[in-house]
């Protein structure tokens, strides 16, 4: 079955990742708050990704024309990025407490 994945809330969480593989890069943190590892991946996005702008991507949305596969033409509207964390528990945890 699929994992049914829901975001989680802006409360301050905590999680431990458990894939070597998937750690930050040049960062040894296994266990995070969901508010600090947000604030890691806005400070990666905007430092390296978008140089300048930051703000419009991610509050006030960028301007743009938009064309949806199997619409009749372009809209003209705002494109806005947004980071959120979900997630999805195993089917077989029954809680590890």
């Amino acid at each position: 079955m699929k994992p049914q994945f829901e975001p989680l809330d802006n409360e301050n969480h905590v999680f431990c990742v458990l894939e070597p593989e998937a750690t930050l890069h040049a960062r040894s943190d296994k266990t995070y708050t969901t508010h600090d590892f947000l604030e890691i991946i806005s400070s990666f996005l905007k430092n390296y990704v978008f140089a300048s702008g930051f703000d419009f991507w991610t509050k006030t949305g960028v301007l743009c024309n938009l064309l949806k596969v199997g619409s009749n033409g372009w809209v003209k509207g705002k494109v806005r990025v947004r980071i959120i964390l979900e997630f999805a528990p195993d089917e077989s945890n029954d809680n590890l407490l």
